[in-house]
């Protein structure tokens, strides 16, 4: 009986030891994955509902600037924004920054873009 071969038990349990670990460390990598496609997603919608807010006030004009907070009502709901004014080194021109907030699981995340304009009152050239 010597002279048979094959694999031992030690073998068999050694092997599957290993390929179970594989297993493991593939779908571990799987769920990695899934929440890092998830989270870009959420910052892809951030993103566009920060240009919307951008073009909303390209629409009421820059004169109708103040520092404001609200929704996305239905479209987005859970989604916030929130716009400042804040001076420059520029006279004349003032820096717009819109925030976009949203809850992500248990954490809180933001999304800022900024743009330039000329401030009220201020000649244009």
């Amino acid at each position: 009986m010597r002279g048979e071969r094959g694999f031992t038990l030690i073998e068999m349990i050694v092997a599957t030891l290993v390929l179970a670990m594989g297993i493991a460390g593939a779908l571990a990598t799987f769920g990695a994955i899934s929440r890092a496609s998830g989270m870009a997603a959420e910052y892809d919608q951030a993103a566009l509902l920060a240009e919307r807010r951008l073009a909303e006030i390209a629409v009421l004009g820059v004169s109708e600037l103040t520092e404001e907070s609200g929704d996305f009502g239905d479209e987005a709901p859970g989604w916030q924004w929130e716009q400042e004014l804040l001076e420059t080194e520029i006279e004349g021109v003032i820096e717009l920054r819109v925030t976009v907030r949203w809850e992500s699981g248990n954490r809180r995340r933001e999304f800022q873009v900024s743009t330039y304009v000329p401030e009220e009152g201020a000649e244009q050239s």
